[in-house]
C-alpha cells in the first residue's frame, strides 16, 4: 500500500493495543522521523527474544549481549544531559576527562579529581572533602574497615600498612606553617638503595645546605664547611648544634697548626663556664736539633711561675720518678724529637684551675710515660686564655698540631 498521496494521519479505529507487524511477520525496514508514545505511555524498545536492540546498520556485540533488553550501538554515542547508571561499568577502552572536566565522589560531590588547566603547569588534581580534608591509602579489601582518623585543619595523606590498624601509617602534611611527616606508630626511618636505612655508610646522605638561609626561621640548618660544625638557627641567630653531653661529648674549639717555627701558641676568646671543660691533644715537635725544648702551660696570661705546681710522675724502662716543681710544666722535648701529650682542664668548684697531663716522649730505649698533675693557686671565676710558651730552647718546630676541645652544651 503506497500512501504517498495521502496527506492525512493514519488511525487505527479502536482505542485498544495493536501492533505494527509481529514476531514472526516483522517489518525489513521502517523510515520514520520520530517514534513516540502518548503523554500516559512508556516507550519501550526490544530485541526479539534473545536478540538485542542494535542502533547502526552493521557491527554485533563483543561481550555477550543476548536479551531483548540489551543494547547496542555501533558508532559514536552523546548523552547531552544527566546521566545515571544503576548498575557497574566495565570500560574496555579508554576515558578521557577533559581539561577542567570534574570526576566528583560523594553524594554531595564530596572529592574532586580533574586536569586543572588554570595552574601555571596544568597537572592533574586532587581535591579532598573539606570535613575529613584526608586521602587515605590501604588495600581495597579495607574499605569496610573504619580507620577512625580524626578530622584535618589541613589536606592529609594517610599511608596504612596492610594490617587492619588505626596507628600503623605515614602521614604526610603541611599545616600552613611547617611541613610534617609523622607516624601513627613506629619510627619514621628513611632508606636508599636497597633498603638499607639513610646513611653515609650505604651510599646514600642526606643534602644540608652549605650556606646560611637568607631568611632564616627558628629550627633553619646549615653546613659550615670551612668550620666542620653544624648551625642551628634558634629564631635569633645562628648557633653550634651540638650534642647533649653524654660523659664527654666534645666539640673543637680551635685547631692550630704552626706554618713557621714559634716559641709561643695562644687561645683566646675562651670561655669556660660555657665549654665547662678543656682537653688539649698536642702533637709537637722541637725544631732545635741541638738542644731539648722545656714549655709550660698558663691561664688567663699569668705567666707567674710561683702561681703554679706541678707534680710530676714519669717512668723509662723500669726506672720510676717523681718530683714537685713550683711552675706549670708541660712538655719536654729532647733535641729534634717529636711528642705527645693530651692535657684535661677543669675550674674547681672553689674557684681554682686543676689540670691533669699525660704525655708521650723520648724514643727506643729511652721512651718515656709522664703524668702531670697542675694546680693554680690564684683564684679563676673563667679562663679566657690558654698560652702554651717555650720555657727553654728554641721553638716548636712548623708542621707541630694542636686542637682544643670543650664539653658540649
Amino acid at each position: 500500500m503506497d500512501l504517498s498521496d495521502t496527506d492525512q494521519t493514519i488511525i487505527h479505529k479502536l482505542t485498544v493495543t495493536y501492533s505494527l507487524g509481529s514476531k514472526s511477520k516483522v517489518w525489513l525496514n521502517t523510515y520514520t522521523r520520530k517514534v513516540q508514545s502518548d503523554t500516559d505511555q512508556i516507550l519501550s524498545i526490544a530485541g526479539n527474544g534473545t536478540g538485542y536492540v542494535r542502533i547502526g546498520t552493521t557491527g554485533s556485540s563483543n561481550h555477550g549481549l543476548n536479551s531483548e533488553n540489551d543494547l547496542y550501538v555501533k558508532g559514536k554515542f552523546e548523552v547531552d544531559g544527566l546521566m545515571y547508571i544503576d548498575y557497574s561499568c566495565s570500560v574496555y577502552g579508554n576515558i578521557t576527562f577533559r581539561t577542567g572536566r570534574v570526576c566528583n565522589f560523594g553524594d554531595a560531590a564530596n572529592s574532586t579529581i580533574l586536569f586543572n588547566g588554570t595552574q601555571t603547569n596544568p597537572c592533574l588534581f586532587v581535591g579532598v572533602d573539606e570535613t575529613s580534608r584526608s586521602l587515605l591509602i590501604a588495600d581495597k579489601g579495607d574499605y569496610t574497615y573504619d580507620f577512625s582518623h580524626a578530622a584535618e585543619s589541613h589536606p592529609t595523606i594517610f599511608l596504612h600498612s596492610a594490617n587492619q590498624s588505626t596507628t600503623e601509617y605515614l602521614k604526610l602534611q603541611h599545616n600552613g606553617t611547617d611541613g610534617l611527616i609523622g607516624t601513627g606508630t613506629g619510627k619514621l626511618t628513611l632508606q636508599g638503595a636497597n633498603g638499607n636505612d639513610l646513611s653515609t655508610t650505604n651510599g646514600v646522605g642526606l643534602q644540608i645546605p652549605t650556606s646560611a638561609a637568607s631568611s632564616p626561621v627558628a629550627g633553619s640548618l646549615y653546613a659550615d664547611t670551612s668550620n666542620k660544625t653544624l648551625k642551628l638557627h634558634d629564631g635569633s641567630a645562628w648557633q653550634d648544634l651540638e650534642a647533649i653531653p653524654i660523659f664527654g661529648t666534645f666539640k673543637k674549639i680551635s685547631e692550630v697548626e704552626l706554618s713557621s717555627d714559634t716559641n709561643q701558641i695562644t687561645f683566646t676568646g675562651l670561655d669556660i663556664n660555657t665549654h665547662k671543660i678543656y682537653v688539649i691533644y698536642a702533637n709537637m715537635k722541637n725544631a732545635d736539633t741541638s738542644n731539648p725544648l722545656n714549655s709550660d702551660i698558663y691561664i688567663n696570661g699569668d705567666t707567674t711561675e710561683t702561681n703554679y705546681y706541678t707534680e710530676q710522675i714519669y717512668a723509662s724502662g723500669s726506672t720510676v720518678s717523681a718530683q714537685n716543681n713550683n711552675r706549670s710544666m708541660f712538655l719536654d722535648i729532647p733535641a729534634g724529637q717529636t711528642a705527645i701529650c693530651r692535657v684535661f682542664m677543669m675550674r674547681t668548684i672553689d674557684d681554682h684551675v686543676r689540670m691533669v697531663m699525660l704525655s708521650n716522649r723520648n724514643e727506643g730505649t729511652d721512651l718515656m710515660i709522664q703524668y702531670n698533675a697542675i694546680f693554680y693557686t690564684q683564684t679563676a671565676t673563667n679562663i679566657t686564655q690558654i698560652d702554651i710558651k717555650v720555657r727553654t730552647g728554641n721553638n716548636f718546630a712548623s708542621g707541630s698540631k694542636i686542637y682544643l676541645f670543650g664539653v658540649s652544651k
